[in-house]
């Protein structure tokens, strides 16, 4: 997160000299003339994915985005780009671009809603632990964090997540973390959210799993201190043990790990936290 802006958008740069070079975006909505700006530095000879941020006060729909590239206080480039703004709980998982029969997958941005700092997410890790009962081992430790949050008789509610659905331009509401404590209610992608927040809070480093066919689905995972995948499903937390889910959460695993395999296959993710933190996708609630 930059300040108070949000919503990312895909910017790529490249540098084939050999020195580093410093560029500044500035981005203007020509529907309400709001600007803002971005310093990007670029090592030598090498290429930047980062993310363009706008502000969240940009209202919902379509508007026209004038962009340019500084350099040194020269414009080296500039350009027209049309936006349509989602509201800000919606993540842009896929865009196709019709004329060239192209897709662009950004399923990291998941990890824009993931909210170690949120002050709701430190209570509920507070409240899961005594001073001595925190193990700082990663199953023992969600357990602890999974055995409060049915102590509050959290439930799973079976409302819409879709992933790989073939739509020009296909997103996805999620709940932020701290409204899905609000209402101790969640769907597969709220409750994987909700637990990857909390790991990552303590530490650890939890892994955002997706899948798309038969049906679309969401699910935990992590290294364990053996550096062996576990999972949990998260959305059996009404009626079942801690045990149990990461029984079924295995399972989920194990009838998918060929797609997960496939590096060809787009819609079946295994996201490990730490490396879309190093593609720039950080909180932006």
């Amino acid at each position: 997160m930059i300040g108070n802006k949000a919503t990312p958008i895909e910017i790529y740069l490249a540098n084939f000299d050999d020195n580093s070079r410093k560029v500044t975006i500035r981005c203007i909505d020509q529907n309400s003339s709001k600007y803002w700006h971005q310093d990007i530095n670029i090592s030598a000879n090498s290429e930047e994915r980062t993310p363009l941020y706008i502000p969240p006060s940009i209202d919902r729909g379509d508007h026209n985005f004038y962009i340019e590239f500084f350099e040194n206080n020269e414009k080296i480039h500039s350009d027209n780009v049309t936006l349509y703004v989602l509201d800000e709980d919606h993540v842009l998982f896929q865009v196709h671009d019709i004329g060239h029969d192209w897709y662009f997958n950004s399923y990291e941005a998941i990890g824009c809603w993931i909210t170690p700092d949120e002050p709701s997410i430190k209570k509920w890790i507070d409240s899961s632990f005594d001073s001595t009962s925190q193990k700082h081992n990663i199953r023992e430790d969600v357990k602890s964090l999974w055995g409060h949050l049915k102590s509050l008789n959290f439930s799973y509610v079976a409302t819409s997540y879709s992933i790989g659905e073939n739509k020009r331009n296909h997103y996805q509401k999620i709940n932020i973390p701290k409204n899905t404590l609000t209402s101790r209610n969640g769907n597969c992608i709220d409750l994987s959210v909700l637990f990857a927040s909390a790991m990552e809070a303590i530490g650890y480093d939890p892994i955002i799993c997706l899948v798309s066919n038969p049906d679309p689905h969401a699910f935990l995972g992590w290294e364990n201190e053996e550096r062996k995948l576990e999972f949990l499903e998260t959305t059996v937390i009404d009626d079942k043990t801690f045990e149990e889910a990461m029984d079924f959460g295995k399972y989920q695993y194990e009838i998918h790990r060929h797609k997960f395999n496939e590096i060809y296959t787009d819609t079946y993710k295994l996201l490990k936290i730490s490396d879309i933190r190093k593609k720039k996708y950080f909180p932006i609630f």
